[in-house]
């Protein structure tokens, strides 16, 4: 099974929802529903929408169409974000009619050629702060709140062959206006007052219709001067009216036309869909988790989410307990390990010392071992000189000191291995050079009861920098 999502769209007198199933390629409609508010408390409406809601949802999203909505434009000789947002503030306190910590605020930047300014929206803060508190308690936390119009402007954009053309959100107390030039949104407003439009109120349709009109006007004479609309999308209360349709491009000379998000999505949903529930304009809210990015993020400055903790995390002071008795069990074990490896330690360097002093009898008490064993070497040599000695009464130790000594300090050896036999003795080793391979060769021909030294071979390694030799030393006798 895909991703559940549940997109949730707040007006002043229900909320409505609809709830999708991801798939691999598109989605399912599983459940769409309104709830009607009136007078019931947020956490009665949340409750209701609770009960009703299938399958519990992987992803929330939220978006607000109420009346108390407040866009503006600003211009700002700068477009980053850290910028904006710490100018934005000075740049709207003296603009605004109401005190601004009683607001949410979050915007997006717009630039083209001609034109770069900011557009704001301000959202009452008590309104998402009740809501978001409602809905964590019945473990659906929104994970992005926005305003309607931003999804439903950023789906149509997705999905439009114009530029240049501007959406209409129409609702019961308000409508929202959404402007979009060279494929992005330009400018957003809102117009407040009863939206139920119909051709029989002629004066009041007229009015609205001359407020969209102002809207469009004031945008091109402000920020767009060549802003021509192609197009224009009607959405929400009686948007499928063709003659409201026709008043509208009859008045505002552009081609108006609606458009059902949704249709194509609900060809397999259980019949009837409640066509004043407007489902479609909710579609757009779930596909934030899709593949829609929002306009705005009206909560994640304002009520950042808590970072979920594992379930285990939850529990503080058992998890705390638990660790606690982990390190103790650890540190013990480890402090057994070290006791038991220091005894060892000991026990193998007594071990040495002892082979040591039984090799090397001659070392005195308190006396670097080291260097006693070079002046034992010494004397040993001086003797050598002394005594003539049969080749058979030479000792190993002996022979292995004559190599030493015979290693000119000029030339840079290794020695592997020394292999010794009654006949000969063979010695493996690295050097830097052929050429000193070939000193160390006639150097140990001087040692007296050697008749005889060859190269049996001499290799570059795979670095080439050293040699690899070995060298046969024939024994007299």
């Amino acid at each position: 099974m895909g991703r559940s999502i549940l997109g949730l769209t707040l007006e002043d007198n229900d909320i409505k929802a609809i709830l999708l199933q991801a798939r691999v390629k598109g989605f399912d409609v599983i459940q769409c529903f309104h709830i009607r508010i009136g007078e019931k408390a947020a956490s009665e409406v949340v409750n209701e929408l609770n009960q009703q809601v299938r399958i519990r949802p992987d992803s929330v999203y939220l978006t607000i169409n109420t009346s108390g909505i407040s866009f503006r434009v600003v211009r700002l000789p700068f477009k980053d974000t850290k910028g904006i947002s710490k100018a934005l503030p000075f740049e709207l306190e003296a603009t605004l009619p109401f005190p601004l910590d009683e607001k949410v605020i979050d915007f997006c930047y717009y630039w083209n050629e001609s034109s770069a300014h900011v557009i704001t929206c301000l959202l009452p803060r008590e309104t998402i702060r009740i809501w978001l508190e409602e809905l964590k308690k019945v473990n659906l936390e929104p994970e992005v709140v926005d305003v309607s119009i931003g999804p439903i402007s950023n789906y149509i954009l997705k999905q439009n062959e114009h530029n240049n053309f501007f959406i209409l959100h129409l609702s019961d107390n308000v409508a929202s206006i959404s402007i979009i030039e060279a494929n992005r949104i330009a400018f957003m407003r809102q117009i407040n007052g009863s939206i139920r439009l119909n051709t029989n109120d002629q004066r009041d349709l007229l009015k609205f219709v001359n407020e969209v009109k102002m809207t469009l006007t004031s945008y091109k004479s402000s920020f767009s001067p060549s802003y021509a609309p192609t197009q224009g999308y009607v959405f929400g209360n009686n948007s499928y009216d063709f003659s409201l349709l026709g008043f509208f491009e009859e008045n505002l000379g552009i081609p108006v036309s609606s458009r059902d998000i949704l249709s194509s999505y609900l060809a397999d949903f259980p019949k009837p869909v409640i066509p004043e529930l407007d489902t479609s304009l909710v579609f757009p809210t779930a596909l934030l988790g899709i593949e829609l990015r929002p306009a705005f993020d009206l909560r994640k400055e304002a009520f950042p989410r808590e970072t979920k903790l594992p379930s285990l995390l939850r529990y503080t002071r058992l998890t705390l307990i638990l660790l606690a008795l982990l390190l103790i069990l650890w540190g013990a074990r480890e402090f057994v390990n070290v006791n038991i490896m220091e005894t060892r330690f000991q026990k193998l360097q007594t071990q040495l010392i002892s082979i040591y002093v039984s090799t090397f009898n001659e070392t005195k008490p308190g006396q670097d071992p080291v260097a006693s064993a070079k002046a034992q070497l010494k004397e040993f040599r001086k003797r050598f000189k002394d005594v003539d000695l049969k080749v058979s009464s030479i000792k190993t130790i002996d022979i292995l000191h004559d190599i030493i000594q015979n290693i000119p300090d000029n030339i840079k050896v290794e020695l592997d291995r020394v292999f010794v036999d009654s006949e000969a003795i063979q010695i493996v080793g690295q050097s830097d050079s052929y050429n000193s391979i070939d000193i160390l060769k006639n150097e140990f021909q001087s040692i007296p009861y050697i008749s005889e030294s060859n190269i049996q071979s001499a290799k570059a390694d795979k670095t080439g920098k050293n040699i690899n030799f070995e060298i046969r030393l024939k024994r007299k006798g």
